[in-house]
């Protein structure tokens, strides 16, 4: 059950304004990577991934693929190319620093973002929220509980999901619900924009800070979603496909 400092009617204002941007319908394309857990993109641009194998690979271009010589791994998230960070099997946090992984102090947790401020956030395996301002040498605890993954925005407000599926947004004070529900994760865009799949492998988009959302018509059974800072959007269908919209 999440807890709230405030009371859930309070509304931060950045929901309220309305960001006029719009998703048209268009094509996914199948990449060349196979049996694919979990996709992260950098500020620059460069696909990161965790295959089910628990290895990690990049990529530029989402056509040849690049093997980083360590496994063991089930989320991905990157600050940029040279530091990426990245979740254990066994719930660890590590750093990768373009040449070694490094453990952090973290550990129990079950997703992982990163901030454009380098702030990194986690989901616990048991729901809790923490970040780190230092590399994940210390972690702090937010006040809420009950979500499973995260996604952050360039605006700096912070999007997670809920252990029943419900999107919460945190804007640095308190923890606010949206409408949306049955959802199983969440990336977001440079403009406010919300992207997500659902946990029938449904796709979503909100262009306005989380007040409103509109299913489109895509039919891949997504299971993991990630966006560039150009708004391309990679998903990871559940038989581990990665594609690219």
């Amino acid at each position: 059950m999440i807890r709230l400092l405030v009371l859930a009617a309070v509304l931060f204002s950045v929901i309220t304004v309305q960001a006029q941007v719009q998703m048209k319908q268009g094509n996914w394309a199948k990449t060349k990577a196979g049996d694919v857990a979990d996709v992260a993109i950098s500020p620059e641009g460069t696909i990161w991934i965790v295959r089910r194998n628990g290895t990690v690979s990049f990529s530029r271009n989402g056509r040849k693929w690049n093997k980083v010589d360590y496994n063991g791994f089930s989320r991905i998230a990157a600050r940029n190319d040279n530091t990426v960070f990245v979740v254990g099997s066994n719930g660890t946090v590590w750093k990768y620093n373009g040449k070694n992984f490094t453990q952090t102090k973290a550990e129990g947790m079950n997703d992982i973002a990163v901030g454009q401020n380098g702030r990194i956030w986690t989901a616990g395996k048991n729901g809790t929220v923490w970040y780190s301002d230092d590399d994940g040498q210390n972690w702090t605890k937010s006040e809420a509980n009950g979500f499973t993954s995260l996604g952050v925005g360039s605006d700096g407000l912070v999007w997670a999901i809920g252990t029943n599926g419900t999107l919460w947004g945190y804007n640095g004070s308190s923890w606010t619900q949206t409408n949306a529900s049955g959802m199983a994760d969440v990336a977001t865009g440079n403009n406010g924009q919300i992207y997500l799949v659902g946990t029938n492998g449904t796709f979503w988009f909100s262009g306005d800070r989380g007040a409103n959302f509109n299913q489109m018509s895509f039919k891949n059974n997504f299971a993991r979603i990630a966006v560039s800072p150009n708004e391309n959007i990679y998903a990871v269908s559940d038989n581990g496909i990665l594609w690219q919209y």
